[in-house]
């Protein structure tokens, strides 16, 4: 070559990058300016531009700003439909099988442009998406992430078949600030709208559009195992078999400041944010509609992590295991709440369906239904067997056996609760927990109690545990077996009264107090009723009850009857004196309230 022909190509070369030798010739593949460094990236403002990164191994630790927006329309005259990530793609080996190519380890900033109509069409092939793999670049003791931002993708149809995402198939790099809207499927698991598997961050970013897998689907992520994702959204219709979620089918990371709407669809452990999650979720919420066949939460249908101040909006349709918030808990649940309404045929609660872990603080409006099929539903938890403090329920509800306006079944512990609904079951229906055999303390029932059969109380149906320091204020309607506080007892009741009126159409085991008793489960002492009361006057039974003491209004409104039956106005106990009964002081009612 002359000098004034190298003389030429270094001219040119100062302008174009990726030279490369073919059939003899020098051939140029151009950006529109820059060096592809952190200071002076690579300008890209054609789909070609975009499509050689791809070509060439060595510019994947290189810096690209996009600088217009792209069209990679299949039907426009240089589109094509892609069959595998245009950037860092996993390679094929000999075999023909999918093996891991080199991530890409630099930055890409997409100057909030567009990329428009990416299709890319790889049912056989891993870790697909506009970006194959976002990496970390092994440099110095932490190594330095990929960075992806400020990308916009719209019209996508992606297909995959494990590890799939619109932006990207893996990402272990930094994600910030894109947007995907569109159609992404995956033959397997592992499938999102943004990225398929997630171990690296994605912070504010979104999804808008319709996701479908197998199982590890989500609307955001597939699966999130060590990942960190906050400030982000997803929006559509995300659907498959199991492990469906909004944002992400499953995780172990970190999510916080999220949220979903949209429906979520799907068989087994479906969630309107996360379907499994063993890591921590926080100040995030769904109103997502949700349907699923077993195993359904409105934010998460299993949870064993730690989940704070979140919250779901949307209505939640399941079989077996079915929450307003959560489907089965066996983490710590914090300061949350739901508000849609909840249908199930067991283990169904407006906020938990069933709850071994603990829940604090939290609340539950919507309604809970199953209608004559469903066992253990509860205002707030179907099913507990772990602990409820502080929290408590609002809405209706509604089932066959062992119904509560709080709990339909209780074997662990419930504290400072409260709740309000209407609860109606065929038996065993309580205003607070259908069946107990834990511990209910310093709570209270005030909505009424329907019961067409037996076991109905205005607090609790069947005790087979200890309550103690409780009362409540609603009605009961049963056939037998009814009290205004405890419809059968076997075991211990201190300190609580009831005033709620009880109206039963047959005459075996009613009371003002107590309806029946009997003998006690397992290793039991017998049923005993101390310090307690009714009120003759609004219960409607003057004389009777199995356990307990009758009592006139003025006498159950006044503090010295309760004082010397040693009753704590200390520490538990407050009255507001000849207009009220005792309140519990974690309620903070005020006296002026009753003048």
């Amino acid at each position: 070559m002359g000098t004034l022909t190298k003389t030429m190509v270094n001219v040119v070369s100062s302008f174009f990058v990726g030279l490369f030798i073919c059939g003899g010739y020098v051939q140029a593949q151009p950006f529109a300016g820059g060096k592809g460094e952190a200071g002076d990236p690579y300008r890209i403002a054609r789909a070609e531009q975009l499509m050689v990164i791809g070509n060439d191994p060595n510019l994947l630790e290189k810096h690209f700003m996009l600088v217009a927006d792209i069209d990679l329309d299949p039907n426009l005259p240089d589109g094509r439909v892609f069959n595998g990530a245009l950037i860092a793609p996993d390679i094929v080996d000999t075999d023909g099988l999918d093996a891991p190519g080199a991530p890409f380890t630099g930055s890409f900033d997409g100057g909030n442009h567009v990329i428009r109509n990416l299709v890319i069409s790889a049912p056989t092939r891993y870790a697909v998406g506009l970006f194959g793999r976002i990496g970390i670049r092994d440099v110095g003791k932490w190594g330095t992430p990929g960075v992806v931002q400020n990308m916009r993708l719209e019209g996508v149809t992606v297909a995959g078949y494990e590890s799939v995402g619109a932006l990207a198939g893996v990402n272990e790099g930094t994600i910030i600030n894109c947007s995907v809207n569109g159609c992404v499927t995956g033959e397997d698991d592992s499938v999102g709208g943004l990225v398929g598997y997630n171990t690296g961050t994605i912070t504010m970013s979104y999804t808008e559009g319709n996701v479908h897998g197998h199982d590890y689907i989500g609307g955001l992520v597939g699966f999130n195992p060590t990942g960190v994702i906050t400030q982000c959204s997803s929006s559509g219709t995300i659907g498959g078999s199991e492990d469906i979620g909004g944002l992400a089918g499953g995780s172990s990371g970190h999510i916080a400041a999220c949220s979903t709407s949209g429906i979520v669809d799907g068989g087994r452990y479906v969630g309107g944010l996360v379907a499994f999650n063993t890591g921590s979720v926080v100040l995030s919420h769904s109103t997502s509609e949700i349907q699923s066949s077993d195993m359904t939460g409105g934010l998460v249908a299993s949870n064993s992590g730690p989940i704070h101040g979140c919250s779901a909006g949307g209505n939640v349709e399941g079989a077996e295991i079915t929450g307003g918030l959560i489907g089965i808990n066996s983490g710590a649940v914090s300061e949350c709440s739901a508000i849609g309404n909840v249908c199930g045929s067991e283990d169904a609660g407006g906020l938990v369906g069933s709850n071994s872990g603990t829940v604090a603080n939290s609340h539950a409006t919507g309604m809970v239904n199953s209608g004559q099929r469903g066992d253990d539903i509860g205002g707030l938890v179907g099913d507990n067997t772990g602990a409820i403090y502080y929290s408590h329920a609002t809405g209706p509800v509604n089932g066959d056996e062992s119904v509560g306006g709080l709990v339909g079944r209780s074997s662990g512990t419930i504290m400072r609760c409260y709740a309000t609904g209407d609860a109606t079951s065929g038996e065993e229906v309580g205003g607070l927990v259908g069946m107990n055999r834990g511990h209910i303390e310093a709570c209270y029932a005030s909505g009424n109690v329907t019961n067409g059969d037996d076991e109905a109380g205005g607090l609790v149906g069947r005790n087979d545990g200890s309550i103690a320091q409780c009362y409540a204020r609603g009605d009961v309607t049963s056939h037998e077996t009814s009290g205004g506080l405890v419809g059968y007892n076997t075991a211990s009741i201190t300190a609580c009264y009831a005033v709620g009126r009880v109206r039963v159409t047959g005459d075996e085991g009613v009371g003002g107090l107590v309806g029946g008793t009997g003998a006690p489960t397992g290793a039991g002492v017998g049923p005993s009723t101390d310090s307690s009361f009714w009120d003759v006057d609004t219960t409607g039974f003057a004389f009777r009850s199995n356990g307990g003491t009758g009592l006139h209004t003025a006498d159950l409104q006044m503090a010295q009857t309760y004082l010397d039956a040693g009753w704590d106005f200390v520490n538990t106990w407050m009255i507001c004196e000849g207009v009220d009964y005792p309140r519990l002081q974690w309620e903070q009612h005020n006296c002026e309230d009753e003048e």
